[in-house]
């Protein structure tokens, strides 16, 4: 049983680590942000096998988090809500406290403030930080249809991969202020 146990340990390893490489790859991939937040969240829904997803970015001016992303089924019924303040909602209490949450009766959760998305069946949900140096940079949300589908297993594996989210969205803010740098001193410089 011991040794058993042990391979299930081992095989669920092997399945993390090779679902944070496929994150980080498509991610990297991709020639804008919002791409490549589009191609990690269809990983994440392809390795969570959960219906759909999406990843809103706080945006630093507003403090808001704003929809970037959306991947599944029913992207109607997201888009009842598509930006958050701190605090407001599911994605706004993670935003705000930096922890993931998982939700199995999400028609029951008053937290929850997107009827439509109730309305059309779905009844587990996981919020989970985007984190980039200690700093939430955003969340990223999956919702299953099936109460069960989302386990705690895999809120540790969506915490690791929102990590990862955390940093490329970083890298591009960074590399969008360097553009923009540029941008003035070649101004500057015709402007002399």
């Amino acid at each position: 049983r011991e040794i058993m146990r042990q391979n299930q340990e081992i095989l669920r390893r092997n399945q993390d680590l090779s679902a944070r490489n496929a994150v980080g790859i498509a991610v990297s991939q991709a020639t804008n942000l919002d791409d490549a937040l589009g191609l990690a969240l269809e990983t994440v829904l392809q390795i969570t096998g959960t219906e759909s997803g999406e990843i809103l970015v706080l945006e630093e001016e507003s403090q808001r988090l704003v929809v970037h992303a959306h991947r599944g089924i029913e992207a109607e019924a997201f888009e009842e809500i598509t930006s958050f303040k701190l605090g407001e909602g599911l994605p706004g209490l993670v935003a705000q406290s930096g922890e993931p949450v998982l939700v199995h009766d999400l028609p029951h959760d008053p937290r929850f403030v997107r009827k439509k998305v109730i309305a059309c069946g779905f009844r587990s949900f996981a919020g989970v930080p985007l984190r980039s140096k200690n700093q939430v940079v955003g969340v990223m949300e999956v919702a299953s249809l099936d109460s069960h589908r989302i386990t705690d297993d895999s809120l540790v594996l969506l915490t690791a991969i929102g990590n990862q989210i955390g940093v490329a969205i970083e890298n591009a803010r960074l590399t969008e202020q360097v553009r923009y740098l540029a941008t003035l001193e070649e101004r500057d410089r015709i402007g002399r």
